[in-house]
């Protein structure tokens, strides 16, 4: 099984290679060969990839502006402590940055890819906003396998001039009359439902001309982001689509992207690379965040990362003697409801914890909450992650940098001295 795993991985490789040399024909000969042995009706081929509010769009019924392209700010990023052989792109300067503008559009007669925002126009395009905003030459697809990619070395999607391989599993007798769209590239993963995903449903939730339309999510998400998802949607049909899979829909609605995370390998992170946008975090503070609590209690709450099988903290038990004594708690997210999470961050004062998914829970906690990131000192890492979240939530926040054990390795394991969390937390006059 191993051998064959290595095998198609190497097929891959090479079919990335071709793509991004312009070697179609050479690259699609190994890709058909590859998907000779699968069971799946499986269908590759080229499309040129267009923005859901670049030119050429000709399939838009209608187009509702939700907000205009906005410019904005990312504010300096404060590290504790900087290793020499850190490379992260933390800044001592206000770093101006563009939101792009947000619309509503309604397409017809489109194709809908589970696990993945892409949408197959039906006439040789692609709407796929993820490349669209970026530069597909210096960050990676995080839809893996329903855009072939090299397996070794840079992690960058099949692509030359604009033309990209998409592969994708056709569900033909499949085919949903009308839809919101809420599917996405990692939207299984916490961090990417909250911010890429659920502002997106809030948006078209509340506009009461797509009332009653159903929602079309991908398969197998995680019962929390269900939860969330629920909460606003109340008994409205949600539609599940497998990953890869693709369906026909006659009306889709496309709420536009508010927050867009590019995954860079082997290349210099920018502050861009991560851009979650200020109307995001408020559409879910106002969906979610629990309003007129008449005795709030001031939580110090450690987040834990120590079942990860990745990007471990290695010596977190010891994190965690240290800071109990200082009155804080321990908690887990993923063995939490959403309901519970919410409740629990809300009533925030102090939060410190690995850089993680459960992290993003920050932005259910009250303004002016304290927090302290933790986080290895390996080349290429981008503290703007977790830095605009609390800039644009209103909270003080701060790196503490631990030692990584593989520092050419985006997430490699690391030990963060129990010292300079103390230190930085009395800095922050926690203690």
């Amino acid at each position: 099984m191993k051998i064959l795993i290595l095998i198609k991985r190497i097929i891959y490789h090479f079919v990335a290679i071709f793509v991004r040399r312009g070697q179609f024909g050479v690259a699609m000969i190994l890709l058909r060969s590859d998907q000779l042995f699968s069971r799946s009706s499986i269908e590759s081929r080229f499309a040129s990839v267009v923005g859901s509010n670049g030119p050429g769009l000709d399939k838009t019924q209608s187009r509702n502006r939700i907000f205009p392209a906005r410019e904005g700010c990312l504010k300096p990023v404060v590290v504790k402590k900087k290793f020499p052989d850190s490379d992260n792109n933390s800044s001592n300067h206000v770093i101006p940055v563009r939101y792009p503008p947000v619309d509503i559009i309604e397409l017809s007669d489109v194709g809908v890819v589970g696990g993945t925002e892409l949408i197959d126009l039906g006439d040789g395009r692609v709407l796929y906003d993820e490349i669209a905003y970026g530069n597909p030459d210096r960050f990676g697809c995080k839809c893996f396998g329903i855009i072939p990619r090299q397996a070794f070395g840079l992690f960058l999607p099949a692509f030359h001039k604009g033309r990209l391989l998409v592969s994708t599993i056709l569900d033909t007798k499949q085919k949903i009359p009308v839809g919101i769209h809420l599917c996405k590239d990692h939207s299984g993963n916490y961090f990417h439902w909250l911010f890429e995903c659920l502002p997106r449903a809030v948006l078209s939730l509340r506009d009461p001309r797509y009332e009653g339309i159903p929602l079309i999510v991908d398969a197998h998400l995680p019962s929390q982001n269900l939860e969330a998802l629920k909460q606003i949607s109340g008994d409205r049909e949600i539609h599940t689509i497998e990953r890869r899979h693709q369906i026909w829909v006659d009306r889709l609605i496309y709420p536009g992207v508010l927050s867009y995370t590019h995954d860079y390998y082997g290349v210099d992170a920018r502050a861009d690379d991560f851009l979650v946008a200020p109307e995001a975090i408020s559409l879910l503070r106002e969906a979610f965040v629990p309003t007129g609590t008449s005795n709030p209690q001031k939580k110090r709450i450690f987040v834990a990362r120590d079942r990860a099988s990745y990007r471990r903290l290695r010596n977190e038990k010891e994190i965690h003697q240290a800071l109990t004594r200082l009155g804080f708690i321990i908690v887990r997210p993923e063995t939490m409801t959403f309901t519970e999470q919410v409740d629990l961050f809300s009533e925030a004062e102090v939060i410190v914890g690995p850089t993680g998914a459960g992290m993003s829970n920050m932005i259910f906690a009250p303004e002016g909450c304290k927090v302290v990131v933790l986080a290895a000192a390996t080349k290429a890492a981008n503290h703007y992650l977790f830095s605009q979240v609390g800039q644009h939530a209103g909270h003080e926040l701060m790196y503490v940098e631990g030692r990584a054990l593989r520092p050419n390795q985006l997430h490699s394991d690391y030990h963060v001295s129990p010292r300079e969390v103390l230190a930085a937390l009395e800095e922050m006059g926690v203690i």
